[in-house]
């Protein structure tokens, strides 16, 4: 599927200091997504300038209507050209160029796979405690979890960050997409999801 379609979907709100910072690396990126979204919800600072100044697509919502399952199903909607779809929230900061290029290989790679997501390294400013939970939750190897996984690792098994994910469009919309009333675990709901489809 080497003509597949990339799509990079962001929800933002008041994104700040680090909002530049991750458009800055998303801007040297050596993958180029068809497709890119930034749907902000009514933020009061420059994200959503920023954004288009950036490139990116602005879709405003109201913020009374965000929710993490919801605006992420939303988002892949208005990507529906798209084959792989790559979440990132706003105050991801891609470690270097080759980052989109890598996650989306992973899916290319691997037909089984449907959702991956993406080792976060803790802020420079980060306490000892939010280093070391990047740390446990996100190790240096790369893994595979597949049903074979759940007795060993209970929950851990469907663990997958929203914060630098990518989504095979086939396997999302296989298991209904994302849950659309639901204020967080949209990620794990879905991988959980997939992995019960195999």
């Amino acid at each position: 599927m080497e003509s597949a379609k990339i799509a990079v979907l962001i929800p933002t709100l008041n994104g700040g200091a680090l909002w530049q910072q991750a458009l800055d690396m998303l801007a040297k990126q050596t993958l180029n997504p068809d497709v890119s979204i930034v749907a902000d919800s009514a933020s009061t600072d420059a994200t959503p300038t920023l954004a288009a100044e950036f490139g990116h697509r602005v879709i405003s919502i109201r913020r009374e209507d965000f929710n993490h399952g919801g605006t992420r199903q939303y988002l892949a909607t208005e990507a529906a050209t798209c084959d792989y779809l790559i979440y990132l929230t706003q105050d991801a900061v891609l470690a270097d160029e080759h980052a989109l290029a890598n996650m989306v290989q992973m899916l290319r790679d691997n037909p089984t796979i449907g959702a991956v997501c993406g080792r976060q390294l803790p802020h420079s400013d980060a306490t000892p405690l939010a280093a070391f939970a990047r740390a446990f939750n996100y190790p240096a190897q790369t893994y595979i979890r597949t049903q074979e996984d759940i007795e060993k690792l209970g929950l851990k098994s469907i663990f997958l960050s929203n914060s630098f994910s990518a989504y095979r469009r086939t396997a999302l919309e296989a298991v209904g997409g994302f849950p659309k009333n639901v204020i967080f675990g949209e990620d794990m709901f879905v991988a959980a999801k997939m992995m019960q489809a195999g």
